[in-house]
């Protein structure tokens, strides 16, 4: 982080690192959740409606994804602009229109209530970068360059040259993985930088010091160690946002160095009531953001059978975790759920080459299919269904949800059974992970009795499909994309 702060220029460089981390349109709370105005009421607030405020952008408002037009001046790179708040979000041709609609949709969602601070983004001509997948924010060309090779996004607020934007990678508002592997929601983080910084310090002359002091009270009562929240007191408020809707990811109670055990709302308001109420008076009180991401509800449950039979006739119990059903078990089918065949290859040169869905037992070896069968990443996305019906192959965000559920990313052993792995796994979750090891793009068995990896049937650009490992000697639960060739565990999730 760089900060130069001087009587008539402020050069803000925050960044968002990572080191490690869907789609809905309108998902607003009723209005009477609001603690600060009624979203629903235009007369309430008239700052709401972003054309009351005139600013670079106020003229070019558009709720759809239109070719950026050129009079605005932005970098030629950025040909897609949606803007339906008065802050716009561009990308280039190569970015998701699902993404941009996301970003549009969350910033809308976190400024609803606070008009003020929307009319200060819009006349001080605020606007949002999203970059695409495969870049590093480094690749950026308005990231100023040299930020640290871990970073996911940065906020840049230069009033005296007129910057004032953030970036962000789009492949992390779809819940793939970055390349520093964030699954905490680095948007949210980078729009609270935005929001304090350009934002509420611009309307309000004393917040600079309020904040300040809620930070150093959190610190000297000893909160937010081994932390990025305990960095300075601009990632403090970031962090705090992203844990104020529930899109962090959790870590250890000790902190792992990016984030503790502190998840949720209330978690904050127990933990840190300073911050809780620091938050609860100047940003929106709405709850269920748009996104992939669910925020954990404690005390969440599903009403889930006992069992479930695949078309092959294999039998498989049922665990509920939060508000999902789960497969307590590896998946065995040998055809999809419209009775095609899925083919068994055994043959390494053959399981290397090819572009169809295959299984094949661990070691050739049927009489290890307890452990479940090893998919390649084409069975487990083909579209005529791995799992039976009403029951889905998870997205990677569903693996993530059941280990936010379970207790985060260093709850391994939560999820793993009993008395099978090296390291005896306590399944407090119910999951009963099995060490089933896994099959290489090569046609490789590897790592049975250690290892597992779960697949999803979430692709990113250069197609290859995320899963989520775990390990007997790790309490962290790693994610990351493989290639369609390796064969992997599947577990079935239930359809909404």
């Amino acid at each position: 982080m760089i900060l130069k702060l001087s009587k008539f220029s402020i050069a803000l460089f925050l960044l968002f690192t990572c080191t490690s981390v869907f789609v809905s349109c309108e998902k607003d709370d009723p209005a009477e959740d609001m603690a600060i105005d009624d979203p629903n009421d235009p007369g309430d607030d008239p700052m709401d409606d972003p054309t009351a405020s005139s600013g670079r952008f106020s003229n070019n408002i558009s709720c759809a994804i239109i070719t950026t037009p050129p009079t605005l001046g932005l970098n030629p790179t950025y040909t897609k602009y949606i803007n339906c708040t008065g802050i716009p979000v561009v990308g280039s041709a190569n970015v998701p229109d699902e993404a941009l609609q996301i970003a549009s949709e969350t910033t809308e969602f976190m400024l609803t209530g606070i008009g003020s601070i929307r009319s200060k983004l819009i006349t001080g001509d605020a606007y949002i970068i999203l970059y695409e997948e495969g870049l590093v924010l480094n690749d950026v060309q308005e990231s100023g360059g040299n930020q640290q090779a871990s970073a996911g996004g940065v906020y840049r607020f230069d009033p005296a040259n007129g910057i004032n934007l953030f970036i962000s990678p789009a492949v992390n508002l779809l819940c793939g993985v970055t390349s520093g592997q964030a699954e905490g929601n680095i948007f949210v983080h980078e729009l609270g930088h935005m929001i304090d910084i350009g934002g509420i310090r611009q309307t309000d002359s004393n917040f600079n010091n309020t904040l300040a002091t809620t930070y150093n009270n959190a610190r000297a009562a000893g909160k937010w160690n081994n932390t990025y929240a305990g960095t300075n007191k601009e990632e403090y408020f970031a962090e705090m946002v992203i844990i104020w809707f529930g899109s962090n990811w959790i870590g250890t109670e000790e902190g792992d160095g990016n984030r503790n055990e502190i998840g949720t709302r209330t978690q904050l308001q127990s933990y840190d009531a300073g911050a809780y109420n620091l938050l609860n008076s100047r940003i929106t009180n709405l709850t269920d953001i748009p996104g992939c991401r669910v925020p954990i509800i404690f005390g969440a449950t599903a009403d889930c059978p006992d069992t479930v039979t695949d078309i092959d006739g294999n039998v498989y119990e049922i665990v509920n975790i939060g508000p999902m059903c789960w497969f307590k078990e590896n998946l065995r089918t040998t055809r999809y759920k419209n009775g095609a065949l899925i083919a068994n290859i055994q043959d390494e040169s053959e399981w290397t080459s090819t572009t169809q869905g295959a299984w094949s037992n661990y070691n050739n070896d049927p009489a290890l299919d307890e452990f479940g069968k090893l998919y390649n990443g084409f069975a487990a996305t083909n579209s005529a269904g791995l799992c039976p019906d009403g029951w889905h192959v998870p997205t990677f965000q569903d693996l993530n949800d059941v280990i936010q559920y379970a207790g985060g990313n260093y709850a391994s052993d939560d999820l793993k059974a009993a008395g099978v792995w090296p390291t005896n796994g306590t399944n407090t979750s119910g999951f009963s992970a099995l060490p089933a090891g896994w099959r290489s793009d090569t046609g490789i068995f590897s790592e049975m009795g250690r290892t597992t990896l779960f697949t999803s049937n979430t692709f990113n650009a250069s197609q290859q499909y995320y899963i989520k490992a775990l390990y007997d000697d790790q309490d962290f639960i790693f994610g990351n994309p493989i290639d369609t060739n390796v064969g992997t565990s599947c577990r079935c999730i239930k359809d909404e």
